[in-house]
């Protein structure tokens, strides 16, 4: 656990530090020499904002539903069935004490809290009387579906560095031309491979770990991602099992960002793009799924699997990770091989990104 009151002073003086800066400014400058001073109102404004939200006395590592977290530092004479615990007033179950000095407890469901970590009261009671009141940070597991675009934009900062996902994994039909052509580089792909991408942010380092359940063991899917993504496509997933994704953040500011899953081509929120060419008869879709939580009406399967000059004319589609989100690239018309697709897709200079972490599909 953390204890987050020192934040709050360090908080305090950097505050009282740009408001004497800012009036001794106001002192000495004439009216029309705003400059500094807006940009002194700016970081004064940052540092009483910049905040997931109220700060509390203690944050968990996991702190979602179903996890267990220890409450250390304290003593706890006794056995376990001496205390109760509750969060925002809902019972948590698994009471146990490891030691004189700790008690671990089951996080349990709270209802109402389904897309922001939030500070809610915890009452340890011994004997029926309150025995340590705290605040925690409860963080509720954020549901995403596959390839699909989600409301969830959730925002981690220093006082409490990670948000946690789920989802339910799914399967794709490894391609032919990836399993038969030397040129897929970095090939192993499997039929239950998914793509993992956290966008829609900058300036900060961001670390991605998978858990099986609940209480299982971090695993280490992506660390050391500096810049304005970070991504990776993981394989030999369960077909129906669920799993848990934590974003932390290692280093920068406090910052929103956007979470997706894909296990194979996506819906768009994006504008398509195209490129076409009609000496060859063929055209390049791309649909994107960016920060928007609407999926697009006009997407690449809409304009040309059914209707149009290329309809269903598909030979390969490329899904990739990237900055702006996940990526899905079709391939139209018979100016492409679904061999040719496949080498574009996983081939460094064949106008995919992110190659080695892309997905390619037959049509």
């Amino acid at each position: 656990m953390r204890s987050l009151f020192p934040m709050k002073r360090i908080h305090k003086v950097i505050t009282m530090t740009i408001l004497s800066l800012l009036l001794a400014t106001c002192a000495k400058k004439k009216s029309s020499d705003n400059s500094l001073i807006m940009s002194l109102l700016l970081l004064t404004a940052l540092s009483q904002t910049c905040s997931a939200s109220a700060p509390a006395d203690i944050v968990f590592e996991r702190g979602f539903p179903g996890s267990n977290n220890t409450v250390a530092g304290f003593s706890f004479p006794g056995v376990g069935t001496d205390y109760t615990v509750t969060i925002n007033g809902v019972s948590a179950t698994g009471i146990t004490l490891p030691n004189a000095s700790s008690l671990e407890f089951t996080m349990p469901t709270l209802s109402g809290i389904t897309t922001e970590n939030t500070t809610v009261p915890m009452i340890i009671s011994k004997g029926g009387s309150a025995y340590i009141s705290k605040t925690v940070r409860y963080r509720p597991l954020l549901s995403v579906s596959l390839g699909q675009p989600n409301t969830h934009n959730p925002k981690i900062d220093q006082n409490d560095d990670s948000a946690y996902f789920i989802f339910t994994a799914g399967t794709h039909t490894v391609s032919a031309a990836v399993t038969n052509s030397s040129t897929y580089n970095y090939g192993n792909d499997t039929n239950t491979s998914h793509i993992l991408n956290a966008y829609g942010y900058s300036g900060a380092t961001l670390n991605l770990h998978s858990l099986t359940s609940a209480t299982a063991a971090f695993t280490t899917v992506a660390s050391g991602n500096k810049g304005s993504s970070v991504f990776k496509k993981i394989m030999q997933l369960t077909n129906g099992s669920q799993y848990i994704i934590r974003v932390q953040q290692v280093s920068g500011s406090c910052l929103n960002f956007k979470f997706a899953v894909a296990k194979g081509q996506i819906k768009g929120t994006d504008a398509v793009s195209e490129i076409d060419y009609p000496a060859f008869s063929s055209n390049l879709c791309y649909d994107t799924l960016g920060t928007s939580s609407t999926g697009n009406a006009n997407d690449c399967f809409s304009k040309y699997n059914t209707v149009g000059k290329y309809s269903n004319s598909r030979n390969g589609r490329c899904t990739y990770p990237s900055d702006s989100g996940i990526t899905t690239r079709n391939f139209y018309g018979p100016g492409y091989s679904t061999g040719y697709s496949a080498g574009a897709c996983t081939q460094t200079g064949g106008g995919s990104s992110n190659e080695m972490d892309a997905i390619f599909e037959d049509n």
